[in-house]
């Protein structure tokens, strides 16, 4: 009997403890919340337009990811080789939502990860915490940090990078940095900065095991390691630069990315300037040249200035008053970001939610027409349009969409057999044949291969040129 009671006893004292100690989680939680409130806010915010931006509609960028992550998942039919692939591991292990859920649990897990970078890098960099973190969730940052899936998660990875810099773990920070967004590849150049032989030797193998599996992904099923990051820049640089795909560099565009953060921002450089500044300085050079340097120029682009843009006008806005610039600074926000909501809004879906079709598809809309349901392929060359009606594809045009040029080539297009026509689109192709559809990667190599064998172009492994 004695036994029992004892037994009861310790079995109370544990649960009393357990619920003492959960307590004690809750209080340390809500006390950490209230301490940091505005913080808490920010975040908030921050997440909830995030998640209403995707649900406004289609962004071809996104779908991109997603499909690839079903792809992988052996649960699509579309592939893309010159994108990055961590926007679509994480999407691929958020699939057991499913994958409507997984996109917008995408988008709170990369809000963590960038909340989680910014208190790494405002406390390695001595900065405030809340004037930091509230700055780079500034009106720029809202519109375009997960309006295309990548942004933010680069620049978060890019800030832990920067954070550990002195430390042998900035390789493999630097490494995701990478496999989120090729482009970051300029800002690894950064590890030199560790001036120790051995610990930039070790940065850089630690960065390399980072990207490895990715590499070797690309080795077994291409034959190459550098397949994803050759095609990436065959697209992005070397022909949309061949095929005069170019515009000026737009100093609007830094304006833009620095909005309310300008003026405190360069109050901030004229206060006493530190070595960590001058490493953020380098970082803002950097990437301004980068994007200089790019053919096709867009506003997002510049997304890295972020990071010393928050960090200067944090630095000024701890001399000037920390209360009122923060208030005044989210008031205006919230005013700037109101004004161009219609930019952050994503296209309308209803174009391609309404195309049914069992046969074979090749589209100059095929990103969407596959998000949507329906197996695509990129629209044909046009020496190969005849062959791919022959072979039983229905090619559906959009016609608010520029490309592909032969659209406007009358005496070409009308050849061809009309299967259906309305305001939206037109579908090509004949009726009596109806190809299956089939699995597809996309390799822009591959779309240029006619090109090269009937001579037109001639390409080296990173480059290429026009011969007539």
């Amino acid at each position: 009997m004695r036994k029992h009671n004892e037994s009861e006893r310790k079995f109370f004292k544990t649960k009393v403890k357990n619920i003492t100690k959960t307590r004690n989680i809750f209080h340390s939680v809500f006390e950490m919340t209230y301490k940091n409130k505005i913080i808490f806010i920010v975040f908030l915010f921050s997440t909830l337009f995030f998640l209403w931006q995707h649900s406004t509609g289609f962004s071809w960028d996104f779908a991109v990811y997603v499909l690839n992550a079903r792809y992988l998942a052996g649960d699509g039919y579309y592939f893309e080789w010159v994108r990055q692939p961590l926007p679509s591991f994480i999407l691929l292990l958020l699939s057991f939502l499913g994958w409507f859920l997984a996109e917008y649990a995408y988008i709170i897990i990369v809000s963590l990860i960038y909340l989680y970078s910014s208190m790494k890098f405002a406390e390695k960099f001595r900065v405030d915490k809340t004037l930091f973190y509230t700055f780079s969730m500034n009106a720029y940052v809202l519109i375009f940090g997960l309006k295309f899936g990548t942004e933010l998660l680069s620049l978060a990875l890019l800030q832990l990078f920067v954070a550990y810099l002195s430390r042998k773990r900035a390789g493999i920070f630097g490494g995701l940095s990478l496999l989120s967004r090729y482009s970051n590849l300029n800002f690894l150049v950064l590890i030199l900065l560790q001036r120790n032989l051995k610990k930039i030797i070790v940065s850089f193998l630690l960065l390399l095991l980072a990207v490895s599996p990715w590499l070797y992904f690309n080795f077994i099923k291409t034959g190459s390691p550098f397949t994803s990051i050759r095609d990436s820049y065959l697209l992005n640089v070397v022909f949309r630069q061949l095929d005069g795909y170019v515009n000026e560099f737009n100093f609007f565009d830094i304006l833009f990315a620095f909005n309310l953060l300008l003026p405190l921002a360069v109050f901030g450089l004229f206060q006493k300037m530190e070595k960590k500044d001058y490493l953020l300085l380098t970082f803002f050079v950097i990437a301004v040249v980068s994007y200089a340097l790019i053919p096709f120029k867009e506003e997002r682009y510049l997304f890295p200035i972020t990071l010393p843009a928050a960090y200067f006008a944090s630095k000024g806005a701890e001399k000037l008053g920390k209360e009122k610039i923060v208030s005044a600074f989210v008031v205006l926000s919230l005013v700037l970001l109101f004004m161009l909501l219609p930019l952050a809004r994503n296209e309308p879906p209803y174009f391609y939610q309404n195309v049914k079709y069992d046969c074979a598809v090749q589209s100059n809309a095929w990103m969407p027409l596959n998000y949507y349901g329906i197996p695509s392929e990129p629209y044909p060359n046009q020496e190969d349009f005849s062959l791919s009606v022959n072979e039983g594809y229905r090619i559906i045009l959009f016609k608010k969409t520029d490309f592909p040029l032969y659209m406007n080539n009358v005496s070409f297009i009308n050849q061809f057999p009309i299967i259906e026509e309305n305001e939206d689109y037109v579908i090509y192709g004949d009726a009596s044949k109806c190809k299956e559809p089939q699995k597809y990667e996309m390799l822009f190599a591959d779309r240029i291969k006619g090109r090269i064998e009937s001579g037109d172009i001639a390409c080296d492994f990173f480059s290429c040129r026009y011969l007539k």
